[in-house]
């Protein structure tokens, strides 16, 4: 399914494997992101799954609730974890939906 969205897509990704498994994976072991960081964000957060996503996404959503009290769900039928290539168009419409009612403003961004 990915080649017939985008073409070459798998031989790109067995290309970029090495990078992303040495590189930017194990990169993300040492960000530091938790409840307290997720206090400063204020703008709505919409969680996105697919009705056939595997347990794992649909179980972040709670997660995704108790660190931003402002999140959304949206479940795209028919899909899984490929949703954004299995069904775009209904996904473009909820996310266009999402962002018309939480237009996102420029915040000043202050020290630490």
């Amino acid at each position: 399914m990915i080649d017939d969205v985008a073409p070459g897509g798998v031989e790109q990704a067995i290309k970029d494997a090495d990078t992303f498994f040495e590189i930017e994976l194990p990169a993300l072991g040492e960000w530091a992101f938790g409840p307290d960081q997720a206090k400063a964000i204020g703008q709505p957060v919409l969680s996105v799954v697919g009705s056939d996503s595997e347990a794992v996404f649909v179980e972040g959503r709670d997660l995704l609730h108790s660190w931003f009290p402002q999140t959304e769900d949206f479940t795209l039928d028919g899909a899984g974890h490929l949703l954004q290539a299995q069904r775009p168009g209904p996904l473009a419409q909820a996310l266009a939906e999402f962002v018309i009612r939480h237009p996102v403003s420029r915040v000043p961004v202050t020290a630490a």
